[in-house]
């Protein structure tokens, strides 16, 4: 964990958080449209 200085650096924290929060979310999206488009190129 982050030790917290003053509520600049908490501020700092969430914003990287919410940024990291983000990436996941896009990074899952990403991987199922990748094995959705494997699964279909696989059939076929």
């Amino acid at each position: 964990m982050f030790m917290v200085e003053d509520k600049k650096d908490f501020r700092k924290v969430r914003e990287m958080e919410k940024t990291c929060s983000i990436i996941k979310q896009c990074d899952a999206t990403v991987k199922e449209w990748f094995y959705k488009k494997d699964l279909t190129t696989s059939c076929s």
